[in-house]
C-alpha cells in the first residue's frame, strides 16, 4: 500500500548534531503557541497540508463560509425622527437691544429697549419679547408674535444658522443687536459648528440714568430687633392690675361700672374686664376690651390726612405704657374714659422699685351728686338740613319740622321768574343771561341759563333752599320772596347774580292776592304800564311768562 503523502523533495541535510543545525533565514525565535484566534475565539493550531484529499475537499465545500469568515457586518442606520419631534420644546434664546429714536422730546434723544429673541427649532419661528419696565408708559411684553421672519427681499427666511452673538439682525426694519445668549443655546450652536462672538454689554439708557441721578436718596430707619425680645424675657408673666371705673351716665341708660385693667409688661398690651355684681341686669361678657395695644395719640398727625386713602401704621401712633398709668389718672381707651382709683400690691411694688413712687392712696369713687346739665345744641355736621338735625337734638324720636301746609296749598305751582345776569369781572360772564325761578310754596330757588353765543344754556342750579352767604351755618337764613326784587343781588356757591327784570306775572299775582302780599299792592299799581313795556321788548322773558292781559289795572 502506497503512502498517502507525496514524496518529499530531496534536500541535503546535515546530521542533526549539536552545532550542525543552522537557520540563517529565521526571523522569529520565540516559542510558537499551540493555539490561534479565529473570529475572536482561541482554537488549537492545525498543520496546513499542501494537498487535500477529495473527500476532505467535498466536506469543506459543504460547510457554511460563515464558520470560517464570520457573518457579514451590515451598516447600522438610525431611525428617522421628524424635526417636530426631535426639536419639540427646544428653544434658542438670545438677548439683545434696539435703539428707538424719540422725537419732540428735549429730555432724551433715543431710548434703549432690552429684548429677548426666542427661536423655536421645531418650526423655525421667531418671537421677540421685551422686558417690562415699571412706570415707563411704553407697551412692553410681546413685541413680535411667533412667526417666520423674512431675511431679505428675495423671500429668504431667517434660520437658526443666521443667529449668533455679536451680530445685528433686521426684523421688519428694526435693527436688533444680539449681545448674549443662554447656556443651552451656546452649547447647541457650538455643537453645530457655529462660533459665537464675544459677549457685549447693553448700553445704558440716558433717560433712565438721568432719573436715577435725580432721584433723592432714601434713608431707611431700621428699628432695633431685640427690644421686644428683651422685654419679653425680662417681664414675661408680670402683669400690673389697676381697679378703675367707667362713668357712662351721660349716655342713655348709662351708669358707673367697676372694671379691672390689666397691663402686660411683656408687650405693653392692655386688657379690661368687668367686675360682675349679682342681678345687675347686664349680659355676662368675658372681657370688655380684649388684650391689645391701646393708642394714646398720633405722632404729628396733619389735619388734612386722607384717612380713606392712606392707612396709618404703628409708627404713626403713640401707645400707652406703664409710665402713663397711676392712681387718680383718667385714660381714654377706645373712646371710653376710665378712672384708675386703686391697684394691687404687686403693682405698688413695681412702681416703687422702678419709679420710686410711694403714694398709693386710693381715690374715693362714691356716687357723685347729680348736676343739672344745660342742653347744648351741637353744630351742624353737613348731613341733611340744619332744621332736621335740630329736631334730633330735642327728642329721642325726632319728628319732621312743621311746615305751613296752608301756604303751600294756596300757592302750589306758582313760580316767580326773574331775569338776571352774572355780576362778574370777566367780560365773558357778563353777557350770560339767566332766569331765576322762585317757587312760592316752599321758597326754593332754581336758576336756568339761557343759550347765548358761546354758552349752550340749561339748568345752572337745581331747585333747593338757597342759603345766604353771611348767615350762620348752624342756624342758616335762606332767601325768601321779600329778598328778591329788581336791582337786588343774589349770591350762590361763589357766583353773584344781579336781578335785572321780573316777570309781569309777579306783579299780577301779588296784586290778585293782597292778603298774602299786602306790602306790594301799591308798588304794582303805581306804574303797571312800565312793567308791561319791559316784558314786551324782552323776548326771552316774554317766552317764559304767562299770557299777558290787556290792562294790569283790571287784574288788580
Amino acid at each position: 500500500m502506497g503512502s498517502q503523502f507525496p514524496a518529499p523533495t530531496n534536500y541535503v541535510i546535515l546530521p542533526f548534531l549539536p552545532g550542525n543545525s543552522f537557520h540563517q533565514h529565521k526571523e522569529k525565535h520565540h516559542k510558537h503557541s499551540a493555539f490561534e484566534y479565529v473570529n475572536g475565539y482561541r482554537i488549537p493550531r492545525t498543520t496546513q497540508l499542501m494537498h487535500q484529499l477529495p473527500e476532505n475537499l467535498s466536506q469543506l465545500a459543504s460547510l457554511d463560509p460563515a464558520f470560517t469568515y464570520g457573518y457579514p457586518k451590515y451598516e447600522i442606520t438610525e431611525k428617522f425622527v421628524p424635526a417636530q419631534c426631535a426639536f419639540d420644546n427646544k428653544v434658542l434664546r438670545f438677548f439683545g437691544f434696539m435703539k428707538e429714536a424719540t422725537h419732540f422730546n428735549p429730555d432724551e434723544i433715543y431710548r434703549v429697549r432690552k429684548l429677548t429673541i426666542h427661536y423655536f427649532l421645531d418650526d423655525n419661528t421667531i418671537m421677540v419679547m421685551e422686558k417690562n419696565l415699571p412706570n415707563s408708559g411704553m407697551n412692553s411684553g410681546r413685541l413680535l408674535h411667533r412667526q417666520r421672519i423674512p431675511k431679505n427681499l428675495e423671500g429668504d427666511l431667517y434660520h437658526w444658522t443666521d443667529l449668533s452673538v455679536g451680530i445685528t439682525v433686521d426684523f421688519y426694519g428694526k435693527a436688533i443687536r444680539i449681545v448674549d445668549c443662554d447656556k443651552w443655546t451656546a452649547e447647541f450652536l457650538l455643537s453645530e459648528g457655529i462660533e459665537l462672538g464675544d459677549v457685549e454689554a447693553i448700553p445704558p439708557d440716558p433717560y433712565t440714568d438721568k432719573k436715577v441721578i435725580e432721584r433723592p436718596a432714601v434713608a431707611y430707619v431700621v428699628a432695633p430687633t431685640n427690644l421686644k425680645t428683651h422685654k419679653f424675657l425680662t417681664f414675661d408673666r408680670q402683669v400690673l392690675r389697676f381697679y378703675c371705673i367707667w362713668d357712662a351716665r351721660h349716655r342713655l341708660y348709662g351708669d358707673i361700672k367697676p372694671y379691672v385693667l390689666l397691663f402686660y409688661l411683656a408687650d405693653d398690651t392692655i386688657e379690661v374686664h368687668e367686675i360682675r355684681t349679682p342681678n345687675d341686669g347686664c349680659d355676662p361678657i368675658p372681657s370688655l376690651i380684649r388684650r391689645q395695644q391701646i393708642v394714646k395719640s398720633f405722632k404729628n398727625k396733619p389735619n388734612d390726612i386722607p384717612s380713606i386713602i392712606l392707612e396709618p401704621t404703628d409708627a404713626d401712633f403713640v401707645f400707652y405704657t406703664c409710665e402713663d398709668l397711676s392712681i387718680g389718672k383718667t385714660i381714654d381707651i377706645l373712646g371710653r374714659k376710665f378712672l384708675l382709683y386703686d391697684c394691687d400690691q404687686f403693682t405698688k411694688d413695681f412702681y416703687y422699685k422702678h419709679y420710686g413712687i410711694t403714694d398709693f392712696t386710693p381715690v374715693d369713687v362714691k356716687m357723685p351728686k347729680k348736676i343739672k346739665v344745660t342742653k347744648i345744641i351741637p353744630p351742624h355736621k353737613g348731613w341733611g338740613s340744619p332744621v332736621d338735625s335740630f329736631q334730633s337734638c330735642l327728642k329721642v324720636a325726632p319728628i319732621p319740622p312743621r311746615k305751613n301746609v296752608l301756604w303751600q296749598m294756596q300757592h302750589a305751582g306758582v313760580v316767580f321768574k326773574y331775569a338776571a345776569k352774572m355780576d362778574s369781572v370777566h367780560e365773558v360772564d357778563q353777557k350770560r343771561k339767566f332766569i331765576v325761578q322762585l317757587y312760592v310754596s316752599d321758597d326754593t330757588i332754581a336758576i336756568i341759563e339761557l343759550p347765548v353765543d358761546g354758552f349752550m344754556g340749561g339748568p345752572f342750579l337745581r331747585r333747593q333752599l338757597l342759603q345766604k352767604v353771611d348767615s350762620d351755618p348752624n342756624n342758616p337764613t335762606y332767601y325768601r320772596i321779600e329778598d328778591l326784587s329788581v336791582g337786588r343781588g343774589l349770591e350762590t356757591f361763589g357766583h353773584k347774580f344781579l336781578l335785572t327784570d321780573e316777570d309781569r306775572f309777579i306783579a299780577l299775582y301779588k296784586a290778585s292776592h293782597p292778603e298774602s302780599f299786602p306790602t306790594t299792592m301799591r308798588i304794582v299799581s303805581a306804574n303797571p304800564n312800565q312793567m308791561e313795556y319791559k316784558f314786551e321788548t324782552d323776548e326771552e322773558s316774554n317766552r317764559l311768562c304767562i299770557p299777558r292781559t290787556e290792562n294790569a289795572q283790571e287784574v288788580m
